[in-house]
């Protein structure tokens, strides 16, 4: 794939042996825990994991056939035979990754969900799942991790390194580092999915305060570069502002649409932008807006979101609903699907001439190669559902590599600026220093992290983030 050089610039940033020796030091460095307030909230969560078993053994009771032993509630294939086989219940068109393909069951939680939001007579106890699974989930991680303090320091020391030491996936192969030991990325990030507030035993030592940063919608940002520098287009020019979301809502429901509040019965297009962050209806108008456009960047189409939006009632919007949203996303920020339709076009093209090779680089130069997956339509001349997964990779790795990069060559700096970095999470680096410390700790981290890596076409970042003694109420 061809890209414009303002793009492409693999001189740009530190060396990989630069960043690997930051890994280390942040691992060496490590994070102090609250451990009394994770165990206590453990003993919370397995008093809730119990009154929950005892709520879905009820109802399992009313349901199950005779003769039918104790359903074990974490077995895939149980579940699959009560829901589907005793109850008859018809099994989810979509699960996480998007369409359920070739009659596979799904019982992740994305399926679990539409199937509570379908069945009104089963949507107790599939709410009643979806909420042991959630109990579960925040239990290992308050059960497991006082188990990595060290006892020579009283800090965790964490493994970082690539998702899987063998992955394959786009996500892997951009050059993101995790926390995989213990596994830092997939602790829940919001008040629904962490009732228990795991963030909270992340603490900083005594007399010290954590400083948290993150980066503002950054492959929005790096899709907005990409926009400029090979369409010249500045749709997505206010990517990294904080009323990005609110303005797709309004525009999106509001003017493209021309829906209407519920309950004052005003337009939407005629609240301020202030108000999607305070009326309940318009917040969910928001949020909603904000799951579509994450959506469409990682290609999601019309049918998945025709699931997964709710209406009033919390049944599914249906495709008609669902394709009229999109289209006004496409007009209000037409350079996303300029973006994705330049990716399909180039993969075509490397079907058919030399100077063409299926893949894409990144920021940095790191090449994401798809060769594996377009064998076969190189051949038939089709664009088949292997096609459209390589298609999909090549529209989310530069904005993916981009993102690490990024936040590798800031980690760095600060490094190299006397700043003590304890966690790098997602696009999160948590700073630890003296109380009184705080504001010119911030000072440098919105300072590196906005400008090491500057961006082609003078696009900048954003960051947000603030300061605490948890990294719970520094968020």
């Amino acid at each position: 794939m061809l890209l414009t050089d303002a793009y492409f610039r693999p001189d740009r940033g530190v060396s990989q042996t630069e960043i690997d020796r930051a890994y280390v030091l942040l691992e060496r460095t490590g994070f102090a825990l609250d451990v009394p307030y994770l165990n206590n909230q453990a003993i919370t969560a397995t008093d809730d994991e119990a009154t929950c078993l005892r709520k879905l053994g009820e109802h399992w009771r009313n349901v199950a056939v005779p003769g039918d032993e104790e359903i074990n509630w974490a077995s895939a294939p149980q579940l699959t035979k009560l829901l589907h086989d005793d109850l008859g219940i018809t099994p989810s068109p979509i699960w996480k990754k998007g369409e359920v393909r070739n009659g596979e069951i799904k019982m992740d939680g994305v399926a679990l969900e539409y199937l509570a939001n379908t069945n009104k007579d089963y949507a107790v106890l599939l709410r009643e799942i979806i909420n042991l699974r959630r109990i579960r989930g925040c239990l290992k991680y308050l059960r497991k991790l006082p188990l990595y303090v060290d006892s020579k320091d009283g800090l965790v020391h964490p493994v970082y390194g690539t998702p899987s030491d063998d992955d394959e996936r786009a996500g892997a192969r951009s050059g993101r580092s995790t926390m995989k030991n213990p596994e830092g990325q997939q602790i829940p990030n919001s008040k629904e999915k962490d009732p228990y507030a795991i963030r909270k035993g992340f603490i900083a030592p005594e007399g010290q305060v954590l400083v948290v940063r993150d980066y503002q919608a950054m492959e929005a940002v790096l899709l907005h570069v990409l926009c400029l520098a090979l369409f010249d287009d500045n749709s997505l020019a206010d990517a990294n502002t904080d009323t990005f979301h609110s303005i797709n809502a309004r525009t999106v429901f509001g003017t493209h649409l021309g829906w209407k509040h519920p309950i004052t019965g005003k337009g939407v297009a005629e609240y301020e932008l202030d108000d999607f962050k305070t009326d309940p209806w318009l917040k969910d108008r928001r949020r909603d807006a904000k799951t579509v456009f994450y959506g469409l960047q990682f290609c999601k189409g019309i049918r998945g979101f025709a699931y997964t939006l709710l209406d009033a009632e919390g049944q599914p919007i249906g495709e008609r609903v669902a394709g009229a949203i999109v289209d006004g996303f496409h007009q209000a920020r037409p350079g996303l699907k300029k973006w994705q339709d330049y990716c399909w076009d180039c993969l075509w093209k490397s079907l058919k001439r030399s100077d063409f090779y299926p893949g894409i680089p990144g920021f940095s130069g790191r090449w994401r190669d798809v060769s594996h997956l377009v064998e076969t339509s190189s051949r038939t001349g089709k664009a088949d559902w292997m096609f459209r997964k390589a298609w999909r990779q090549l529209c989310n790795h530069a904005e993916q590599e981009g993102g690490a990069i990024i936040k590798c060559n800031a980690l760095v700096a600060l490094q190299k600026d006397g700043v003590v970095i304890q966690n790098d999470i997602h696009d999160e680096l948590i700073a630890r220093c003296n109380i009184g410390d705080e504001e010119e700790v911030d000072y440098k981290m919105k300072t590196k992290m906005e400008n090491t890596y500057p961006l082609p076409c003078g696009v900048k970042l954003g960051t947000g983030g603030g300061s605490a003694r948890t990294w719970y109420d520094a968020k």
